[in-house]
Order: C-alpha cells, then sequence, then structure tokens
C-alpha cells in the first residue's frame, strides 16, 4: 500500500500569511497537476483564501489561536499533518519543481528537516550549555521552512517534547524571535531527545534567502533558481555559496520585495486572473521589479545626503508581528 502524502502550510493571524500561502500553493499547484501529493492550508481565515486557490487546496479550519500565538502552531504540526508523509512548507516559500523526490529523500524517518548536527556555538542561545543541561551530545541546526514528519508514534513524542519545553523556553537559555519563542530550538531538542537527524544542507531541497546575500535568481515558471553567497561570512549552510533548490524561501523582508513579489504576482495573475504568462511578466516588471530597483538606487545616492541631516532612521515596523 503507498503512503498518502501532503504538503502543508499554515496560514495564521495577518492577511499577509494568507496571501503567502497563496502564493506557495499556486507555485505548487503549477508543478503538481496530476500528481497525488495533496496540498493542504491550515488557517484561521478559510473565507479570505482566493477562490482560485480553493479550488485544489484542502483547507483545514482552525479556531484562532487553537494553538497559540507567534511561532506555536508550528509546534502542533504532528496534529495537523493531513497524511502519512507530511512536508511542511512555510508561507513564504516558492516550489520551483516537482517534490516528489524531496518525499524520497525524506522517507523512513520519522522527523526531520535540512541541516546539521551542532554541539556547539551560539544559536538562539548557547548550544553546548542546552545540550549539557538536556543530558544530549547534540542537537540538529535547522531551519524552520521545511519540516517533515510520519504519521507514527515517535513524531507525536518529538512534537510532545517540544510542547513541553515551551515553558522552559528562558531557563534553557533561548533567545526569541520578534518577541516570540522560537519553534526552532524546540523542535531541535525534540528530534535529538528522540534520535531523529536531519538531512544535510547540500542546496537543492531548500536555500533560505538570509544565507545568500550575493543575490537570487529564481524563475518558478522554468524552474529555475540560484541563490548566492560570494562572500566569507559564516551561514547555517556552512560552506555552500551556491544553492539551486526546489523550495526557495524568502524570509523576513525578502518576501516583501523582488523576486519574491515579482514571482507571487506572476502566479496570481496566471491563476486567478487567467492572464498569459508574458502579460504576467510585464505587469510583475512593471509593478515590483521596476520601482524596487528605482528606489533602492535612489536610497543608495541619497542615503550619505539622508543621514548628515536627520540621522539614522528608526527601525521599520515588520508587518508579520502580530503584536
Amino acid at each position: 500500500m503507498t503512503d498518502s502524502r501532503a504538503v502543508l502550510t499554515l496560514g495564521f493571524g495577518k492577511p499577509i500569511y494568507i496571501q503567502m500561502a497563496s502564493a506557495l500553493a499556486r507555485s505548487f499547484r503549477y508543478w503538481h497537476r496530476g500528481s497525488r501529493i495533496q496540498f493542504s492550508i491550515a488557517t484561521d481565515q478559510p473565507s479570505e483564501i482566493p477562490k482560485d486557490v480553493r479550488e485544489f487546496v484542502e483547507i483545514l479550519a482552525v479556531e484562532s489561536e487553537q494553538f497559540g500565538a507567534g511561532f506555536s502552531p508550528k509546534l502542533h504540526l504532528d496534529k495537523l499533518a493531513p497524511a502519512d508523509q507530511t512536508l511542511f512548507i512555510d508561507a513564504d516559500c516558492l516550489v520551483t519543481g516537482p517534490l516528489d523526490s524531496v518525499f524520497e529523500q525524506f522517507s523512513g524517518r520519522s522527523v526531520s528537516a535540512v541541516g546539521r548536527m551542532i554541539s556547539e556555538g551560539d544559536w538562539w542561545g548557547d548550544v553546548d550549555k542546552r545540550c549539557k543541561k538536556m543530558g544530549i551530545d547534540e542537537v540538529p541546526l535547522l531551519v524552520g521552512c521545511v519540516y517533515y514528519l510520519e504519521d507514527d508514534s515517535t513524531a507525536t513524542r518529538v512534537y510532545e517534547t517540544a510542547r513541553s519545553l515551551e515553558d522552559r523556553y528562558d531557563e534553557l537559555g533561548l533567545i526569541p524571535l520578534r518577541g516570540s519563542p522560537n519553534e526552532e530550538p524546540l523542535v531541535s531538542l525534540g528530534m535529538a531527545l528522540h534520535g531523529q537527524r536531519p538531512i544535510p544542507d547540500d542546496g537543492r531541497i531548500k536555500a533560505d534567502a538570509m544565507s545568500y546575500p550575493s543575490g537570487i535568481e529564481i524563475d518558478v515558471f522554468q524552474g529555475r533558481t540560484l541563490f548566492k553567497d560570494y562572500t566569507d561570512q559564516e551561514n547555517l549552510t556552512g560552506t555552500l555559496r551556491e544553492a539551486q533548490p526546489v523550495i526557495a524561501h524568502f524570509n523576513d523582508a525578502h518576501a516583501e520585495e523582488p523576486p519574491y513579489t515579482h514571482e507571487a504576482a506572476r502566479l496570481q495573475k496566471v491563476q486567478e486572473d487567467e492572464w498569459p504568462l508574458w502579460a504576467a511578466g510585464m505587469y510583475a516588471t512593471i509593478r515590483h521589479t521596476i520601482p524596487h530597483r528605482c528606489l533602492e538606487t535612489t536610497k543608495n545616492v541619497l542615503r550619505p545626503l539622508y543621514r548628515s541631516v536627520f540621522g539614522t532612521r528608526s527601525v521599520k515596523k515588520n508587518p508579520r508581528v502580530s503584536r
């Protein structure tokens, strides 16, 4: 008997999360017409999902803050997972190809992610102290844009452990994200305590915009991605300097600018408004890419003058923060 497979994403709270989840769903749909992989959106605002997306996704209706706020819902993926094999993908991602090979690479692991094992260093706090406090040798270093879990007792134990540690977040010396407990170090501890390990990051499953400051090239419709880091910075990928992922992760402000907004606009115009691809491309370039480039050029030219007159600006409010 073949196990059922599903991709799951979350769309809770602010409208921006519904918009991003819809863009992700559209990118999935483009590459999975006729596929047996189901796409599911867990949301507290099912009526806000666009009609073209509702036609092909499974909507998992959830009460507002039923699973907590902030990053807490990601500690309940075992309860939301709709299939024998579930691939969770964060809403601020886009899919640029078939995901069958990703399921195959993860298959047989109760809970996994993309990353590596670490025993020391600074990752949401002091890793060595964390390991000693919990009586373990090492923990998975991961980015929570992709999780894989199977419908078994080990996955349940991993997430029950992660949830139980949320109230000990400060005691464990963990650093919050946007003022809230981050699920990543909690799931990491749950994995470590129950013998689960990540898949090594070779840049082909996923890439995170924050780790590739030298630029991102992406064309969802052509299945082309290139994430570049030609600096000598240390990042979560280790030594990787280029990635060509099937899951492109545009964390934080990267989802508010091209190339993400360009691709999201093309997907929306093609699938919701039924525009031809060439027209959608022109619209996205005129609406998003050209204004962004002009703004960035102007800011770079005028920044020294602005700072000399007005000083440094305050940090822009993050539209994802609920409070």
